[in-house]
């Protein structure tokens, strides 16, 4: 896993560039989570369908975590972050698919 997504607080880039992917991976842990798992999704060829029920599964599997406790990513959010969120600012984002690219061989 990469160092940034393990931060907590806001990540800062490590470069003054604002076209860093890391930058609009959230201000929080569970967006940043939610992030990873659409990514995820995209990478493996999921459907989106398939994550209806993710977060009930998370919270029975992790019940003593906040972010557990938090975290919503059904096929509804999943399919409008993927598409209104990280498509565009990696379409957009030249500097961003390499960075894209590196972080979806270590999620």
């Amino acid at each position: 896993m990469l160092p940034w997504m393990l931060t907590t607080g806001n990540p800062q880039p490590t470069t003054s560039s604002s076209s860093d992917l890391r930058t609009i991976c959230g201000s929080t842990p569970t967006l940043r989570a939610e992030v990873i798992w659409v990514l995820r999704t995209v990478t493996s060829h999921h459907s989106f369908r398939s994550n209806d029920g993710t977060e009930e599964v998370f919270k029975a599997m992790f019940p003593d975590s906040e972010l557990a406790l938090t975290f919503t990513c059904g096929k509804d959010k999943n399919r409008y972050v993927a598409k209104f969120g990280l498509a565009p600012y990696i379409k957009k984002n030249e500097n961003s698919r390499s960075q894209y690219e590196h972080v979806c061989n270590h999620v």
